[in-house]
């Protein structure tokens, strides 16, 4: 009997043993496929994972993550709102389901968690943080003035937080004072780290005051220096920003290699199916440009920015249906 109770505890130490080392062998494996944007793969090696164990917050929001890049982000959320007992009084859970209704334009949903991710924040710092991204969600909710008290109050603490010095320019850009948002931005590439937002967001505050040129000269800045490859995400967003100024100025081709290059990096990204779209209508490829506004649509560009694609369809694609 004691040999067999000894064999017991044997068979159940190595059996708790080939868990744990399936478990973090899966997660690589998933981390590997993500990485290479083999998503559906991604998502069925963090399954198994999780049935092994699901009480890591990091590997639960990665498969959340793995979620919304490769099928949906109300998957994502649906998933993490099953989570809620197990991880209440986490901040950064709470801030994962603010980022992703924010993205859905669920920006009410937003603001509600990242008030749970100030309330459970574990220093000033995240606290500062949290608050900053409800002034985010303020201003892209379009409410500027409330935007701008917080980020203001958030300075009076720290002069030098960074989010809320880029957020305070944006609110500067939407309200008619570019230039004093291009000054405060330009303090932010005094910071090393920093260099990259404060580029794109001057050539995007150019744009927008016309000064096309201008804005042209400190995108090449951004875009054209060596990233590596496990950075090249960060070029998104700056390759479709200078894909549209090229359209303004009529650059066609260019317009067209830099916004195809931004959708092969983000593929959900509504705005840039938008711009394709506008380089397609100004080139007569009508057919083209409604694949691309049916994309825009679908991608929930209504959510985010408004009706013109809406209003491009009916103009351009009658003959399609939205569905």
């Amino acid at each position: 009997m004691k040999h067999l109770i000894t064999l017991l505890i044997l068979v159940c130490c190595i059996g708790t043993s080939l868990s744990a080392q399936d478990y973090d062998g899966l997660i690589e494996a998933a981390k590997a496929k993500k990485k290479a944007k083999d998503y559906k793969a991604a998502v069925v090696l963090m399954e198994k994972a999780l049935k092994i164990d699901s009480s890591k917050l990091d590997d639960v929001l990665l498969y959340a993550n793995t979620i919304a890049n490769g099928y949906d982000i109300v998957e994502a959320i649906k998933y993490l709102e099953t989570r809620t007992a197990d991880f209440k009084e986490n901040s950064d859970y709470h801030a994962e389901l603010a980022y992703y209704n924010q993205r859905q334009g669920r920006i009410r949903a937003a603001l509600i968690h990242i008030e749970d991710a100030i309330s459970t924040a574990e220093n000033d710092s995240l606290d500062l943080l949290y608050t900053s991204l409800k002034a985010d969600y303020k201003y892209h909710s379009g409410n500027f003035e409330s935007a701008e008290k917080i980020y203001d109050e958030i300075l009076k603490k720290d002069e030098d937080h960074i989010n809320s010095l880029n957020g305070l320019a944006l609110v500067y850009l939407e309200t008619d004072r570019p230039l004093k948002g291009i000054e405060l931005l330009k303090k932010l590439l005094e910071f090393e780290d920093l260099k990259d937002l404060a580029l794109h967001n001057i050539a995007y505050t150019y744009s927008k005051i016309d000064s096309l040129e201008t804005s042209l000269k400190y995108f090449d800045d951004l875009i054209n220096k060596d990233y590596p490859k496990e950075k090249e995400y960060l070029l998104a967003y700056p390759l479709n920003n200078r894909g549209f100024v090229h359209y303004r100025l009529r650059n066609y081709d260019q317009a067209l290699e830099d916004i195809k290059r931004s959708l092969e990096i983000d593929h959900q990204n509504s705005y840039a199916y938008k711009n394709l779209a506008l380089v397609y209508l100004a080139t007569d490829r009508n057919d083209e440009a409604c694949e691309n506004l049916v994309n825009a649509y679908l991608y929930g560009y209504h959510k985010f920015w408004g009706e013109e694609v809406n209003e491009l369809l009916d103009k351009h694609c009658k003959h399609l249906k939205k569905e």
